[in-house]
């Protein structure tokens, strides 16, 4: 038994010929656009969250501080820190929690 012959290719115009190439091009250059809106997406999420981190950081210094010494003159030393203490285990274990839930 013999395979069938298949029927001959038709052949390309000068035109087809060149698009494809030019159409790969295309798909190509699209896809790096993508490529690059993406990654310049999560680069500004990261410095948006780095930013966000160190502004929570110099708040709770800075209203750490005022606590302190606001119960420092009423209280003392030694209450102060245990009070801020209490309150910085707290506001853990409430943060563990929610991040188990999740």
């Amino acid at each position: 038994m013999s395979k069938p012959e298949a029927a001959p290719a038709p052949e390309k115009t000068k035109a087809e010929s060149l698009l494809g190439p030019l159409l790969k091009i295309a798909a190509t250059s699209m896809a790096a656009q993508g490529l690059r809106r993406a990654v310049d997406d999560a680069a500004r999420f990261m410095i948006m969250s780095l930013l966000g981190v160190i502004a929570a950081s110099v708040a709770t210094l800075c209203l750490s501080g005022a606590a302190f010494v606001l119960l420092r003159d009423r209280l003392g030393s030694a209450e102060a820190w245990g009070i801020l203490g209490a309150v910085y285990a707290l506001a853990a274990i409430a943060t563990f929690v929610a991040r188990r839930r999740h």
